[in-house]
């Protein structure tokens, strides 16, 4: 639901006096919320973990973990200066250090890649990468 903020300053015809005093009694006595340092590209990188643990890393599935479109997850990843690919590989080189003790297979298994084959391509890609 999205609300302009002209129809927040709008009276509420149905509005109950009685239960706002009791709503606001109630939220006095609640603890303040805590200050939340994680950052957009964090919650990225722990809804990819979500989908890689669940088997289905892909951009939609992502994009709705995030509740968004995946146009606008294209967007934002634009907009932080990154790709859709880069934080995939990110998050796959996080959960590698984990499974580090595993064959090379159930590594490949673990990260979603179809075989050992492609985890040692994105290796040796990550590699390339940290090189230049």
């Amino acid at each position: 639901m999205t609300l302009r903020t002209a129809d927040l300053a709008l009276p509420m015809k149905t509005a109950d006096p009685e239960l706002t005093a009791v709503l606001l009694a109630c939220a006095a006595t609640l603890p303040a919320t805590p200050e939340v340092g994680v950052t957009w590209l964090e919650q990225l990188g722990e809804a990819i973990d979500g989908a890689l643990a669940d088997g289905a890393a892909t951009l939609e599935v992502v994009a709705r973990r995030l509740l968004t479109s995946p146009r606008s997850l294209q967007r934002r990843l634009a907009e932080a200066g990154t790709t859709w690919r880069r934080e995939v590989d990110r998050a796959r080189r996080r959960r590698l250090q984990a499974a580090e003790h595993l064959p090379r297979a159930q590594q490949a298994e673990f990260l979603g890649y179809a075989d050992p084959a492609s985890l040692r391509r994105a290796v040796q890609r990550w590699r390339e990468r940290d090189d230049s």
